[in-house]
């Protein structure tokens, strides 16, 4: 089964790359290690209260709790697509990292599962029957077709566009 330690340190290297904790601000609040200050204010003041050295296991629980855990990853067989989900989650939300993952799926089992946006005992079990890498990368080309649906319906988000391509294929 996955484990949330990994998954952390996946999702880290694009959250919080060789800042340390650090509270950058950048043009929409501030963030510490992707926790963002006016996505999850409350959150975001507890971490910054902190001294900068004793913030990691708080940016811990806030992605373990707010994203690992709703999204029942621990049940995925696949450390590679509990990591990749688990991004999805942080970079897009916890509804669109579940439809991608539910989309990756039924790429490869047509119909077997719906998609609603929930990780439930169904997604889990069909994608713990799926070949872990053809899975893996289904969910990459889900993610990088709505990321360019993004753009595609925002000329104003085209900027982003390669970063987040690079994400996804990551």
């Amino acid at each position: 089964m996955a484990q949330y330690p990994p998954a952390l340190e996946y999702i880290l290297q694009f959250e919080d790359p060789k800042h340390a904790y650090a509270n950058i601000p950048d043009n929409k609040g501030n963030v510490i290690a992707g926790v963002n200050s006016l996505a999850f204010p409350a959150d975001f003041a507890a971490i910054a209260a902190l001294p900068q050295n004793q913030r990691a296991p708080a940016v811990a629980q806030f992605y373990q709790s707010n994203f690992w855990n709703p999204l029942r990853l621990g049940g995925l067989n696949s450390q590679d697509v509990a990591n990749r989900v688990l991004d999805e989650a942080v970079n897009t939300g916890l509804r669109e990292a579940a439809v991608a993952l539910q989309e990756a799926i039924n790429t490869l089992q047509a119909g077997t599962v719906a998609v609603d946006g929930q990780i439930g005992p169904l997604t889990l079990a069909a994608a713990n029957n799926a070949d872990p890498e053809a899975l893996l990368a289904a969910y990459q080309q889900a993610r990088a077709a709505y990321y360019q649906e993004i753009a595609a319906n925002d000329p104003a988000m085209q900027p982003y566009l390669n970063g987040w391509l690079t994400r996804a294929q990551a």
